[in-house]
């Protein structure tokens, strides 16, 4: 099968550049669903809820085992908030 590499800009999806709830993570499922290899975009988000996190590389990742989430252009809060749930779920 064809691997489709997508790159999904978060500061165009959120109004907001603290996307914090698992209800604005939910909003992403759609975009990244399209793709083999998912690159997150977080250019110009300057942080991010736990609960955002979790929904997002905890939760969906587990339903969705095939697709491969990158991070890129993450700011110290946003990586920072990502490596603690991640390493802890």
């Amino acid at each position: 099968s064809m691997t489709e590499n997508i790159t999904v800009t978060l500061k165009y999806v959120f109004t907001t550049t603290y996307p914090m709830s698992r209800s604005e993570a939910r909003e992403l499922f759609p975009s990244i669903t399209l793709g083999n290899i998912v690159t997150l975009d977080f250019t110009g988000i300057e942080d991010v809820g736990p609960s955002f996190v979790h929904e997002l590389f905890i939760v969906w990742q587990r339903n969705n085992p095939d697709i491969k989430l990158n991070v890129i252009n993450a700011c110290d809060n946003v990586d920072f908030m990502i490596r603690r749930v991640v390493n802890t779920k």
